[in-house]
């Protein structure tokens, strides 16, 4: 015997939320998605003036009936269907499954699971095609069901359970959408797939025997101008779908930030508040509040140059990391252990100060250390944002030391050949061995000892000092003034070499490929927050994710039609399109101005 249906509610009508009525399942609708949604009817009684029932000829009270749809469209279930395979229970007749939000044909899940590989380093084109291939097949195996027979509720409800089972089935050993080979695209009665056909090329046929190359333009049969290159079938397919994971980052991206943006702005609000007291005493802090910064420069191939290897004018990633403190150790004396999880990634056109102001100020917060290259740009940013009597600068050591070698690298006789090629002179390698934070920066004294060591060898060696001294005055005074809050807290990290691995694992890889492919500003920071989102969590529970999505669609009115369920439009940051080349927001470094002078950080 079959295990009975659970028994769920129907949804409320909310024109009439305040007022006694019934709501049955009433047919269904919507023939361009793979299952047909579910309708409903609301029933309630007639009313006359005294509010008693009005009754018809027949004795019954007269029924008033209007037909609606709930917020979010739901698809139909049918009596017959099997249920969910992936949590191993029936469905019941009021939960199928739900759109991402009206007029939208995606479903919710397939939604959170594409936001999941964005945020892993899918392209917008891979995650767009392995969405596509979901959808197409369901409507493939629709079809084929129905060519033997099968009635078409049957066939929804058979689709639905298949794809269920093989999802469970699958999900742990099934390869990342990138690593798939793309399937063919039909488009049968029943399925709308978002995106335009592929273009023709309008290149001419070949009038040779020999096939044209991919890459290559040909020359013209008249020698006269060659004819237009052929575009690689999987760059013109990719530049056809990409929209479609692309326009899931930009509506439905925020919704997961800004529920894990506002658990951190709480959770360093209550860390503030639990250290002011400390700040007041003016005794050290057990755990103080540490921002890591650094930027990933992302230069491309310069269009104008005409394929020339020389870089493009580019964008700047300004990463921001915070250190987590673990529970207080048992022993004073031991280092607490911490970690260091992203805080924020923003794409800027310049590594500049308004720039790095504009990250201070959606962080919400004044740390009470800042570790970072001591670059102009950053500097500055530190020095106009933060009060120096609450917020120490300290420049990252890591970086120091590579400021020095790469001076000693322009330094003629500074390096000499080696087994393996030119090395450093084992002098210089000697002592730049003891920039640590134990030899170097004990105190004040032996900071400035470690700069007159190294010129002193310099002079043995007869080497000339300006690219030292150089370094020496961009590094030595600031470190100068971090040392004495530095000796009262020995947890606190002095370098961003830490910072740099966790770039390299979780926002390096979003650029594999696809750098020079950014252009929208907005967008590509939405992006980035899906990687932050998950730095924190927000992707553990899939289901979360759903909720999040069906609570935010659920809470949006249409402007025009007053219902529930609707998203942000779609295309509402692009870029507009000049008539001569092209616009890019990710590139225009006076938008970042004007965006700093309206908000008083320029």
């Amino acid at each position: 015997m079959r295990d009975p249906r659970p028994r769920t509610k129907p949804p409320e009508c909310a024109q009439h939320a305040n007022v006694d009525h019934s709501v049955i399942r009433f047919g269904r609708y919507a023939r361009s998605t793979p299952q047909p949604r579910q309708r409903y009817q609301c029933r309630r009684k007639e009313l006359d003036e005294n509010g008693q029932p009005v009754l018809d000829e027949r004795g019954r009270p007269r029924l008033v009936k209007h037909v609606f749809t709930p917020p979010l469209p739901r698809a139909h279930v049918h009596p017959a269907e099997g249920g969910c395979a992936e949590c191993e229970e029936l469905r019941g007749h009021h939960h199928g499954e739900t759109a991402v939000a009206r007029r939208h044909t995606w479903p919710t899940r397939i939604v959170a699971r594409g936001l999941l590989e964005l945020s892993l380093g899918g392209s917008y084109a891979d995650v767009s095609r392995w969405a596509l291939r979901m959808a197409q097949a369901d409507a493939d195996r629709f079809a084929e069901l129905v060519a033997d027979g099968m009635s078409e509720p049957d066939a929804a409800r058979w689709v639905e359970a298949e794809a269920a089972a093989a999802a469970a089935a699958t999900e742990a050993a099934a390869p990342a959408p990138s690593q798939t080979a793309p399937r063919p695209l039909r488009r049968p009665a029943r399925v709308r797939v978002k995106g335009r056909r592929p273009r023709k090329s309008r290149a001419n046929k070949p009038t040779t025997t020999a096939a044209p190359s991919a890459t290559t333009d040909e020359p013209a049969a008249d020698g006269g101008e060659p004819k237009a290159k052929v575009k690689n079938r999987r760059t013109a397919d990719s530049t056809n779908v990409w929209h479609v994971a692309a326009d899931w980052c930009e509506a439905f991206a925020p919704v997961v930030f800004e529920d894990v943006e506002r658990r951190l702005r709480a959770q360093a609000a209550a860390e503030t508040a639990r250290l002011d007291p400390q700040r007041a005493a003016g005794t050290p802090l057990d755990r103080p509040q540490v921002l890591l910064l650094d930027d990933i420069p992302v230069y491309g191939r310069n269009r104008a140059t005409g394929g020339v290897a020389r870089r493009d004018d580019g964008f700047f990633l300004l990463v921001a990391g915070e250190v987590g403190w673990g529970a207080p150790p048992p022993d004073p004396m031991t280092r607490p252990d911490r970690s260091l999880p992203l805080r924020l990634v923003r794409a800027m056109p310049k590594s500049n100060a308004p720039a790095w102001r504009l990250l201070f100020d959606e962080l919400g917060y004044t740390p009470d250390f800042v570790v970072a290259d001591a670059g102009t740009g950053i500097a500055r940013a530190v020095e106009s944002h933060y009060d120096p009597s609450r917020t120490t600068f300290v420049p990252s050591l890591w970086h120091v030391g590579r400021a020095v070698r790469t001076g000693l690298a322009d330094t003629r006789g500074a390096f000499v050949k080696g087994p393996t090629g030119n090395a450093l002179r084992p002098e210089l390698a000697e002592h730049l061995a003891t920039l640590s934070r134990a030899e170097a920066l004990t105190d004040l004294a032996a900071w400035s000892r470690w700069w007159d060591e190294l010129e002193a060898r310099c002079v043995r060696l007869g080497l000339p000092l300006d690219k030292v001294r150089r370094r020496r005055n961009n590094y030595e005074e600031p470190f100068a003034a971090a040392i004495p809050r530095l000796r009262l807290h020995p947890e606190v990290p002095v370098s961003t070499g830490g910072l740099e691995k966790v770039m390299a694992k979780r926002v390096e890889p979003l650029l594999a490929l696809r750098r020079t492919a950014f252009g929208n500003i907005e967008r590509t920071n939405r992006l980035f927050d899906l990687v932050v989102a998950r730095e924190h969590g927000a992707f553990d529970d899939i289901g979360h994710v759903v909720a999040l999505l069906r609570e935010d669609a659920t809470r949006a009115v249409g402007q025009r039609t007053g219902t529930a369920g609707w998203t942000t439009p779609l295309r509402a940051i692009a870029d507009p399109r000049p008539e001569d080349g092209r616009y890019s927001s990710l590139r225009d470094a006076l938008l970042i101005l004007d965006l700093a002078e309206s908000r008083g950080l320029a």
